[in-house]
C-alpha cells in the first residue's frame, strides 16, 4: 500500500511538472498533450500549484517519494517559503506547530493550512527531547529566534 502511495505521489509532482514544462514552453510544442487524472488527482495538482507558485527552482524527491523545494523563490500562497523565519510562520499560521519526526530526523513547523512542512535546521535547535517517540511535539522557544526555513515538504 505504501509503494502505491508514493507511486502516485510521484505521478502527480511528475505531472505537474510536465505541466509547467509545457506551459513555459515557447514553441508550444505541448499543445496537445493529453493529462489523464482523475477528479482527485486533479484537485491535488491544482493545490500543488496554487500552494508552490514557482516549480522552475530546485525540487527533489527522496527515497521515500516525499518532495522538498530547496529554493528560495519557492513561496506558498501566504508568502512564506524558504529562507522565511519561524516568526514570520508564526504570523501567518495561527495553528503553527513544532515537530521532531524521529524517523526522518527532521524538525519541522506545520500548519493545517498549508499543504507544505516547512523543515528547520538541526543546528537552530536549544530545547530538550524528553522522550523516544516517534514524533515529539516542540514549542517555538526550542529554537533560536530568527530560526529560517531550511527547506519546504510537500507531504
Amino acid at each position: 500500500m505504501q509503494n502505491k502511495i508514493i507511486m502516485r505521489k510521484i505521478a502527480i509532482i511528475l505531472s505537474v511538472l510536465v505541466f509547467v514544462a509545457c506551459k513555459n514552453d515557447k514553441q508550444n510544442n505541448c499543445d496537445n498533450e493529453q493529462f489523464e487524472m482523475d477528479s482527485i488527482e486533479q484537485a491535488q495538482m491544482k493545490d500543488i500549484m496554487q500552494e508552490i507558485g514557482n516549480f522552475d527552482s530546485q525540487v527533489f524527491i527522496d527515497e521515500e517519494g516525499d518532495v522538498f523545494f530547496i529554493s528560495e523563490e519557492n513561496k506558498d500562497r501566504e508568502g512564506v517559503g524558504v529562507n522565511s523565519t519561524i516568526e514570520e510562520l508564526a504570523e501567518k499560521y495561527s495553528d503553527l506547530r513544532f515537530l521532531y519526526i524521529r524517523d526522518k530526523n527532521m524538525f519541522i513547523a506545520e500548519s493545517f493550512q498549508t499543504v507544505c512542512k516547512f523543515v528547520l535546521n538541526e543546528a537552530d535547535f536549544i530545547g530538550k527531547m524528553n522522550s523516544d517517540e516517534k514524533i515529539i511535539v516542540l514549542k517555538q522557544s526550542d529554537f533560536k529566534p530568527n530560526t529560517r526555513v531550511a527547506k519546504m515538504w510537500l507531504k
